[in-house]
């Protein structure tokens, strides 16, 4: 691993913060894991977490927001450089834990200069309460992958009583109410979801909706289930196309090749530590770490190579540029 003249100590461990993480669309977001763990109202084929373990609507204290805000005052306290975003999502549906706008508020409080982000499925967006909570957020990240019934339960496998109409409904509502910016996201998966029928319902919902941004997206990493599969380039330039959606987004397995301040330095323990706990909410690339982390790419590199050499990291496969990710050995 790499090493400097002047050892430093390893990062404390954080349970519940991870990144930050190289983000098309949110730049180096400082991510909250709301959840502890995969709870969702979803089990989506395509999710890079892997299985949902607690499928449920209800929504309950998952994580105190005490304890997140705890870590995210002990990570400025470190110094880091500031991130782009406060990014609350996880495991999970973020919008299930219900100090969710506890949280918000305490963090507008304390770091008002740093942007709020909140990830959603938009599962329960048609909810008054989480519609106030959310208000306080500079921007919001729903996801509507169809429109078709059939469709959405096969590729999202919602938990008892979700409906996919009061979804688009919700959301609907929720954006007549916020004055924040909507960036609203749609995974295509090979042989479900990229239909005509789902790009006509929603290309006029978005004519309605009118968010600031629409992102057309495919699998670029590993889902939960193996017959989840990206569709072909070809097909998801003429979606982007057809939905009026961002036609060159940022690659989400690449990142800047340079840092906007100099790389930090550290011993090999220390970034070793970093690495293995940004991984460990979702597998990255080289890059990616790189520009999020803020560390040399050769340290990045070398620190990986020897962390898949001891066991605890592995190559994920199925995708065209390497993702790292825990191996399962090593993962809660």
């Amino acid at each position: 691993m790499p090493k400097t003249s002047q050892a430093q100590p390893a990062p404390p461990s954080y349970r519940y913060l991870f990144g930050p993480v190289a983000s098309s669309r949110l730049g180096r977001s400082l991510g909250l894991d709301l959840l502890g763990g995969p709870i969702c109202s979803f089990d989506c084929v395509y999710c890079e977490v892997g299985r949902t373990k607690l499928h449920t609507c209800q929504r309950r204290a998952h994580v105190p927001a005490s304890r997140l805000v705890q870590e995210l005052r002990q990570w400025f306290k470190e110094g880091h450089q500031p991130p782009d975003y406060i990014t609350l999502g996880g495991q999970g549906e973020p919008t299930l834990n219900s100090e969710l706008g506890t949280l918000v508020h305490q963090v507008r409080q304390q770091w008002p200069t740093i942007p709020i982000a909140v990830l959603t499925n938009s599962s329960l967006l048609h909810r008054e309460d989480v519609q106030e909570e959310l208000a306080e957020v500079d921007t919001v990240l729903p996801s509507l992958d169809t429109l078709v019934d059939t469709e959405f339960h096969h590729l999202n496998r919602p938990c008892t009583g979700v409906d996919l109409s009061r979804i688009s409904q919700g959301l609907l509502e929720f954006r007549r109410r916020y004055s924040g910016k909507i960036f609203l996201e749609i995974l295509l998966v090979h042989g479900i979801n990229d239909t005509a029928e789902n790009k006509n319902r929603l290309r006029e919902f978005i004519a309605e909706f009118s968010p600031q941004r629409v992102d057309v997206v495919t699998m670029t990493r590993p889902g939960a289930f193996s017959e989840a599969r990206p569709i072909p380039n070809s097909i998801l330039r003429s979606w982007r196309e057809a939905l009026g959606a961002c036609q060159d987004p940022v690659a989400r397995s690449s990142a800047p090749e340079t840092h906007t301040t100099s790389p930090v330095h550290l011993d090999g323990q220390a970034i070793a530590a970093t690495i293995t706990n940004s991984l460990a909410r979702r597998p990255q690339t080289v890059d990616q770490l790189a520009f999020a982390l803020n560390f040399a790419r050769s340290d990045v590199a070398a620190t990986l190579d020897a962390l898949q050499n001891q066991g605890t990291v592995v190559v994920l496969t199925g995708t065209d540029v390497p993702y790292y990710g825990l191996a399962s050995s090593e993962r809660n």
